[in-house]
C-alpha cells in the first residue's frame, strides 16, 4: 500500500517516509535509507519522527555516529518516539 501511494504521489514526504518505514521493518535498510533520504530531501522542514526513522536506519546500517546526531536531532524538535532519549543516551538502538 506504501508503495502504492508513492506512485499516486511520488514527492510526498510523508508517504516516502512511510515507505521507507515499511521497508525497514522489512529488514530492506539499504532501499529504506534511499527512500528516507529522498524524504528529507524534499521536506522543508522534517519532523521528529522521520528524523528519528532516519537515524534508526543509519544505526541499522552500522552508522551509528550519524544515527546518534540524527536522534538528537529529533529530540531537538520535542517530536519522536518514547525510546528517542534512552537510544541518545545509551547509543543503542530501543525498538
Amino acid at each position: 500500500m506504501a508503495e502504492k501511494a508513492n506512485g499516486l504521489s511520488p514527492d510526498n514526504p510523508t508517504y516516502l517516509d512511510t515507505w521507507a518505514w515499511v521497508l525497514y521493518r522489512k529488514g530492506d535498510y539499504k532501499e529504506a535509507l534511499e527512500k528516507i533520504e529522498k524524504a528529507l530531501a524534499l521536506d522543508n522542514k522534517p519532523g521528529g519522527v522521520e528524523m528519528e526513522h532516519y537515524g534508526d536506519i543509519l544505526f541499522k546500517l552500522n552508522r551509528t555516529k550519524e544515527a546518534i546526531e540524527w536522534w538528537r536531532k529529533a529530540k531537538d524538535t520535542g517530536e519522536g518516539s518514547d525510546k528517542l532519549e534512552l537510544k541518545i543516551k545509551d547509543e543503542k538502538l530501543y525498538e
